[in-house]
């Protein structure tokens, strides 16, 4: 498996060295410039830096973010384009909001966005070059649906380049939920774990054949992982991410009358192996497509 190469430039003590943004340089305020310079997400961060890597850039390129939210990768293509035009949908309207702001506050132009769904694109067809999604795709609800759409808008041989997680995301985590139900008689819930890991990640294959069901021609895959760390499962059910993205979804596993002990019983578990990784530890496997549609 190909991992993402990361670098550091290290000072002489050897810590990493971090350079403080200019203000001045850039062109904006200190106020708008800290507020778009931490505009990027921790979980997002990953997979945008391997999304990025596999599209193939060339000057005047039309191209599609397909839930763009805030501007993750649609901001930094836009720039790494020359006369891009750059197009945006999302169902968060608020989100689209802050991209135009953040847009604006960049000097990014040639950007369009729309409050719309993956499943009903307002778009013409064969519009885009390149059409591009960042961990977006496994969170449509219709999938089959959305990949049609996206085939219908592309030209004859414009590439599809997306990143999704994989089944096995977090999988420490729900092999420590798998015990404190064991331990409570309860592995009769195990399907509801396994149907909820379906629902949301789709393995390699699933989303290869899926493509070609929707009229793509499947040009490459790279895969990668990264970890998250913990000082402990507290710290873990804490985390504003963690609380947002995930918590409600593992609540909703389990019946309202043991919800709190298992939850309790599955930290316990894995604080008990958090000595062996320096915390606790979260695996994140993930996969970059590209795909071509196929025909004219």
């Amino acid at each position: 498996m190909k991992m993402i190469r990361r670098s550091t430039r290290a000072n002489k003590k050897g810590g990493a060295r971090a350079k403080r943004p200019s203000a001045r340089a850039s062109g904006l305020s200190p106020a708008d410039l800290a507020a778009v310079y931490d505009e990027l997400p921790l979980w997002s961060a990953p997979f945008a830096a391997m999304l990025l890597e596999q599209v193939d850039l060339k000057d005047g390129l039309r191209f599609l973010d397909v839930g763009c939210a805030t501007g993750v990768p649609l901001l930094e293509l836009a720039q790494r384009i020359h006369r891009h035009q750059a197009y945006g949908i999302d169902p968060w309207a608020e989100a689209l909001g802050r991209l135009r702001e953040k847009a604006a506050q960049l000097g990014v132009s040639g950007i369009t966005l729309k409050n719309a769904a993956a499943e009903k694109l307002p778009f013409a067809a064969g519009f885009f070059d390149l059409a591009v999604s960042n961990n977006g795709l496994n969170n449509v609800a219709d999938l089959p649906k959305a990949l049609s759409e996206l085939a219908r808008v592309l030209k004859g041989g414009g590439r599809l380049v997306f990143t999704a997680n994989l089944p096995e995301t977090m999988h420490e985590y729900y092999d420590a939920l798998r015990f404190a139900l064991r331990q409570a008689g309860r592995t009769d819930l195990d399907g509801a774990i396994e149907a909820h890991i379906a629902s949301k990640r789709k393995p390699v294959d699933g989303w290869k054949k899926a493509l070609l069901d929707a009229g793509f021609k499947v040009e490459g895959v790279e895969k990668g992982r990264f970890f998250q760390y913990y000082s402990s499962a507290a710290a873990l059910y804490s985390h504003s991410f963690i609380r947002q993205n995930f918590l409600p979804a593992w609540r909703e596993l389990l019946p309202e009358a043991l919800r709190e002990r298992i939850l309790a019983a599955a930290g316990k578990r894995l604080d008990e192996l958090a000595a062996v990784h320096r915390g606790v530890r979260l695996t994140i496997p993930m996969a970059c497509f590209v795909a071509s549609k196929q025909g004219g």
